[in-house]
């Protein structure tokens, strides 16, 4: 019996029929070895969670702070603000102080290593510099690196990373910049810049400082889906008013205070002439000491008057304008109404935080004081550092205590109140869209 392939002969110049026979008999016996069968189950290993007790969160290391109760050591912060509002001026002016390990507007500061990566105004960059070396007679610090040329934050994590120091600060400038293509108001492209971010900080294991801009509508907070400030571990807000005043406002800490607001000037610096003769400055950011936008205490309830009311009593017996944590607390307990020390300890704690958060009371180092020229009736919006120093006007010198800082800024060098003609501020300072600050 001849092979039933031999008896097929092909016509008309088809392709020959036995190929297709055969392979179709192949796929049909394949088919019945397999019919009824049940597939084996894929085996997915279970992951192992770890569980740990109270005592063993108690033993690990308080928070880290890079700039203390402003920005941590390790996570991702956003700085956020309107064009022109000075946030480039704040950020060059926040990386020198990092570098140098200075006290920023009061604020106690560990050093690190800085990569700044500017991808806005990089025209304007050199003045900035060059102003800010004027302005305090030494050099920039080595230690703040530049990167200039374009990258793109989901792409170039590995490579920004390879040339970012361990444990040290990635300041991006700014988010939109660095994710161009991506659309800020979508919760899926506000994820991918979100990951990119935190791979970045897991890489370096440092803080990751992403620079934004405020929406059309400013008083909405960071332009883009709000996934980004609800999942930042801080987030800083650079106000410009109608009236010109600035501050820089801490929206958001996870470990520290919100709310707190230091003013500041951009003090123009003046740099010479440009190439047809023009005069030609740029600025550096000064603290505002004479903002005096105080605003009323907000009412206290009777707790919060109770622990002020104590405050003050220990403050007149002891003749001082500050006096320590136990002193204060041995005056709460002494009148308070609760009945045991647990309780009178737990009222004492209380009051000492909501009084803090209300900006009514100052504290260094377990010394509490009530606000300068206020005694607890006003708050002003200079505000005080959480676990820093007080930044009233006398305190003005902790924000840049470089060789040859100037004293006090007045608001005459301050730009935007500069008369017509004198000065021509460089970039961002003089407004200009196009450099950004």
């Amino acid at each position: 019996m001849s092979n039933i392939t031999d008896d097929i002969i092909p016509c008309g110049g088809q392709p020959p029929y036995a190929d297709m026979i055969l392979a179709n008999a192949a796929a049909f016996t394949s088919r019945a070895d397999t019919a009824g069968r049940k597939p084996c189950a894929a085996v997915v290993p279970v992951r192992a969670i770890h569980l740990e007790t109270a005592a063993g969160i108690l033993s690990t290391p308080p928070v880290a702070w890079r700039v203390k109760g402003v920005l941590p050591a390790q996570g991702v912060a956003v700085v956020f603000g309107a064009s022109g509002s000075g946030k480039s001026f704040v950020m060059l002016d926040l990386a020198a102080h990092i570098a140098l390990g200075r006290r920023w507007f009061g604020c106690r500061v560990k050093e690190a290593s800085v990569v700044y990566v500017n991808l806005e105004s990089s025209g304007g960059l050199r003045t900035r510099l060059e102003a800010w070396e004027k302005e305090y007679e030494q050099s920039y610090p080595r230690d703040v690196q530049f990167v200039r040329e374009r990258l793109r934050l989901m792409d170039d994590v590995e490579a920004l990373a390879n040339v970012s120091p361990d444990g040290g600060v990635v300041i991006i400038d700014t988010l939109h910049a660095a994710a161009p293509d991506l659309d800020e108001n979508s919760s899926q492209d506000m994820g991918l810049i979100i990951e990119a971010a935190t791979r970045l900080q897991t890489r370096t294991g440092g803080l990751v400082v992403l620079v934004h801009h405020t929406g059309k509508d400013q008083g909405r907070g960071a332009r883009g889906h709000y996934s980004l400030t609800a999942d930042a571990d801080a987030v800083l807000e650079v106000e410009r008013e109608k009236n010109g005043a600035r501050a820089v406002v801490l929206r958001k800490s996870k470990e520290g205070v919100d709310g707190m607001r230091w003013p500041f000037l951009l003090k123009a610096v003046p740099l010479g002439t440009d190439e047809d003769g023009d005069p030609l400055s740029s600025c550096v950011v000064a603290p505002d000491v004479t903002a005096r936008r105080a605003e009323r205490r907000p009412h206290l309830t009777p707790s919060q008057e109770y622990g002020l009311a104590s405050l003050k009593a220990a403050l007149q017996e002891a003749g001082d304008d500050a006096v320590h944590i136990d002193v204060w607390r041995r005056h709460f307990y002494a009148r308070s109404p609760a009945d045991n020390t647990h309780a009178k300890k737990m009222a004492f704690q209380r009051a000492r935080k909501d009084l803090l958060n209300l900006n009514a009371i100052n504290v260094l180092d377990d010394l509490y004081s009530l606000l300068p020229g206020t005694d607890g009736t006003d708050r002003h919006t200079n505000g005080t550092c959480a676990g820093g120093i007080p930044h009233p006007e006398t305190a003005q010198t902790a924000h840049t205590p470089f060789r040859g800082c100037a004293g006090v800024p007045v608001p005459g060098d301050a730009c935007g109140m500069l008369p017509g003609k004198e000065l021509l501020c460089a970039g961002a300072c003089a407004g200009q869209e196009g450099n950004d600050a």
